[in-house]
């Protein structure tokens, strides 16, 4: 008959049997004495225990395997060696020079944007007063004016134009109220959209008719001058009839009278 290990109990065996076994842990476990070595012992903690070192040792080689060839005397110095310096003065001299460079490079980074951001702001702002002088110039160009006209009327179409950088970065013209500096809106009928650059021109032409050649070919003799004579307003009367004459009586008002339209 097999002697069983370990029993729940001792049922059916034969009092010589029973000797053999004696109680533990509410069981019974057969009565052996060890011999070389070997020995009845519960060995399901022994084998957890050995899974659990096992994988810690498979562990421990996974982690080793990059350092593979690596001497260990000379690591260990090394490590110490280090150890050593992150101590000493040269080590804090060379963190202090790093944090030194590092602010100086910081520093003249921050300057060098500063003036490259203001070199644009002025290239940004020629830029505009170039195509702002262009813009107004063309616009009068495509008018009938008497000669040296356009000098004295840039300045007062400038005042109400300005330049404006869209989001593609292309230069845009504006009309705007220059008290304000609002957008203004076109006055003409069925139009709510921005003023434009000739109706803004074709505005000014009444309170300075005298800078703009007549086109009047009825041969009517209304408003002829051909001498400069004011009109009853007191500007002069320009017809294109007698050039010199009238835009030196023109350029004499404006003179005289710089603030009047």
């Amino acid at each position: 008959m097999v002697m069983l290990a370990i029993r729940d109990n001792l049922d059916g065996l034969s009092d010589e049997m029973k000797k053999e076994y004696k109680e533990h842990n509410g069981k019974f476990l057969l009565d052996v004495e060890a011999v070389d070595n070997f020995d009845l012992q519960d060995i399901k903690g022994l084998r957890s225990s050995l899974e659990a070192a096992r994988g810690e040792r498979d562990q421990a080689v996974l982690k080793l395997k990059p350092f593979e060839g690596l001497d260990v005397v000379k690591a260990r110095d090394a490590l110490k060696t280090v150890a050593e310096y992150d101590g000493s003065d040269a080590s804090a001299k060379a963190q202090k020079a790093l944090e030194t460079q590092t602010a100086e490079i910081k520093a003249k980074s921050e300057t060098d944007i500063k003036a490259a951001n203001q070199r644009a702001d002025k290239y940004r702002k020629q830029t505009a007063d170039l195509s702002l002088d262009y813009a107004v110039r063309k616009a009068l160009g495509e008018h009938k004016l008497m000669p040296k006209a356009a000098d004295v009327l840039l300045p007062i179409v400038q005042k109400q134009v300005k330049i404006e950088e869209s989001e593609d970065g292309t230069l845009k013209t504006t009309i705007i109220n220059p008290e304000t500096g609002h957008t203004r809106l076109s006055m003409k009928p069925d139009n709510t959209g921005p003023m434009q650059m000739d109706e803004l021109i074709d505005g000014i032409k009444g309170d300075y008719s005298y800078l703009f050649a007549s086109t009047d070919t009825s041969g009517t003799g209304a408003k002829t001058n051909t001498t400069g004579t004011p009109r009853s307003d007191g500007k002069p009367e320009i017809t294109g009839k007698n050039v010199n004459a009238e835009l030196t009586a023109a350029f004499d008002y404006a003179d005289k009278n710089p603030d009047s339209p």
